[in-house]
């Protein structure tokens, strides 16, 4: 067996003895449907019910929401500096309601811009499943 063989083999090991010992293994690729953001968090930032209304943003801040058109839970960012996204794995949105020209920016995991969002401005669908940073200024 070539090496192209023994890795396949390998794999399709692997693959069934996690499924076996119940790791389940991801059938579906990065931002497919059936990703959400359940369970999402932002280090350092305590979420809220959302209202569904990107208004309802505090002044001042950047938010962020787990569900399309503002809903799911809002989470919102006042101090500059960076924030770290966890189990953000769907499509949620957000909204900058920043004063003074703050520009909120979405980072991946290589510091790659993701999103650059202009104060008073609002995206009611983005997938989060790229996005790991989060800085409101």
């Amino acid at each position: 067996m070539n090496r192209r063989g023994i890795k396949r083999a390998l794999t399709a090991a692997t693959v069934t003895a996690l499924a076996t010992v119940g790791l389940g293994m991801a059938t579906t690729p990065a931002g497919a449907a059936s990703a959400n953001n359940n369970g999402a968090t932002v280090g350092g930032v305590r979420g809220v019910p959302a209202t569904g209304n990107p208004s309802d943003c505090p002044r001042g801040n950047l938010c962020l929401y787990t569900g399309r058109d503002y809903s799911g839970t809002m989470f919102p960012l006042y101090n500059c500096g960076t924030y770290n996204l966890y189990n953000w794995n769907g499509f949620g949105s957000v909204a900058n309601n920043q004063t003074g020209g703050a520009v909120g920016t979405l980072y991946n995991q290589n510091w790659t811009v993701n999103l650059s969002i202009s104060p008073g401005t609002a995206t009611p669908s983005w997938d989060y499943a790229p996005i790991w940073y989060a800085r409101p200024c």
